[in-house]
């Protein structure tokens, strides 16, 4: 259990590392610009999905006058996010933000309710009028990452299996895939796009972090004397994410991965995806 509970740990302080600078960690409490596009504060995702359209309630109510300029951001970018009322940017104030970004009004109005509103020393902010309070005041950039990973990560349906078999199969990333995702890549998918088979950004540089923090934890004694069980190879996409939902076609950067083609095998293949048959 103390490895498990250790190994959360290493995950949570991993997913943080990125995403407060990247290959700089720590370095960051607004989301910086990595793309370099003028609308970056609209959205970086892959798919394209605007931050201010996730309004699932409860949510925030997006004002389009709402001007808002970043705290902080990497020396490597073309400079602050912004939203500016009247230009492409109208409405887009809603990047991520904290030691996990917090992004979207439904998120900022879920940290706001459950944590914000409850707190006496933190009476005074509204994060639904200013979202910037999370990088104005200091509490706020680690109580938005905690809320996140205890509400939304830890609760995922493949969070507690892949957990345990990470630590069963001896701290093995192929030991503990769970549809389509070890343990750590899992919770990046959860951290970066809401779904454990997504491809986090910067999943590479997480992964490096979570085995770093995982080997300094193995060097001061995690885990000795468990007894472990040896990993078995992880199942294809096909096998263990698409057969068992009777699709026939898994693309692994999709936050949806299966899906079955009109055109058949080729229609997988245009898509980039490993054909089931």
């Amino acid at each position: 259990r103390v490895a498990q509970v250790l190994s959360n740990i290493a995950s949570l302080l991993a997913q943080c590392m990125w995403e407060s600078g990247g290959e700089a960690p720590w370095s960051a409490c607004d989301e910086n610009n990595y793309r370099g596009w003028e609308t970056s504060a609209c959205t970086q995702r892959s798919d394209g999905q605007r931050y201010d359209s996730l309004t699932g309630p409860p949510a925030c109510t997006v004002d389009p006058q709402m001007r808002m300029t970043a705290e902080t951001y990497a020396s490597w970018t073309p400079g602050p996010l912004e939203c500016v009322p009247g230009t492409a940017t109208e409405g887009c104030c809603w990047w991520g933000r904290g030691a996990i970004q917090t992004t979207g009004p439904h998120n900022y109005k879920m940290l706001q309710a459950d944590v914000v509103s409850k707190v006496d020393g933190l009476s005074g902010t509204d994060l639904c009028t200013n979202p910037e309070a999370i990088c104005q005041v200091g509490e706020l950039k680690w109580l938005g990452a905690l809320y996140y990973w205890t509400s939304v990560v830890q609760e995922a349906s493949q969070f507690q299996r892949s957990l345990e078999a990470y630590v069963a199969t001896g701290f093995s990333d192929i030991g503990s895939v769970v549809q389509g995702s070890s343990f750590n890549a899992g919770t990046g998918g959860m951290v970066n796009n809401g779904y454990w088979s997504a491809t986090a950004h910067g999943n590479d540089g997480r992964m490096s972090y979570f085995r770093n923090i995982i080997d300094a934890m193995k060097a001061a004694g995690m885990g000795a004397g468990l007894a472990t069980i040896q990993p078995t190879e992880a199942p294809s996409g096909c096998a263990g994410v698409c057969a068992p939902q009777g699709e026939a076609c898994y693309v692994a950067g999709w936050a949806s991965p299966c899906f079955t083609p009109q055109g058949g095998q080729g229609g997988c293949a245009a898509a980039g995806g490993e054909f089931c048959g």
